[in-house]
């Protein structure tokens, strides 16, 4: 599996992870569901995109593919409003193959 947060992080832009887990009524930590999210920062630190993975309540809470998911979701946020504005802002020629390479599929995780 590729850690795409090792792979990516400052090159362009700064990737800043938040996990959330859920609690039982006794605080303890839930080992099923939670959500991870993620968002890329340009160098004025200004977020330009995000990304969610949700884990459902019958999937094992795993930071990796959490965190995984979520930047292929920024990524792809990143690249669909670099479109919509029609000026490339995924200026990596790596980030853009990655981005237009996406499959989330478990096999990708």
């Amino acid at each position: 599996m590729v850690d795409l947060y090792k792979k990516f992080n400052g090159k362009p832009y700064k990737i800043r992870v938040h996990h959330l887990r859920e609690y039982d009524g006794y605080g303890n930590i839930l080992s099923h569901g939670g959500e991870t999210r993620v968002t890329l920062e340009n160098a004025e630190q200004i977020v330009v995109a995000a990304g969610v993975a949700t884990c459902v309540k019958t999937d094992t809470f795993n930071r990796r593919v959490g965190r995984n998911i979520a930047i292929q979701r920024a990524l792809r946020d990143l690249d669909m409003k670099g479109r919509r504005h029609n000026s490339p802002r995924l200026t990596d020629k790596g980030l853009r193959q990655l981005a237009d390479s996406i499959q989330e599929t478990p096999e990708n995780w």
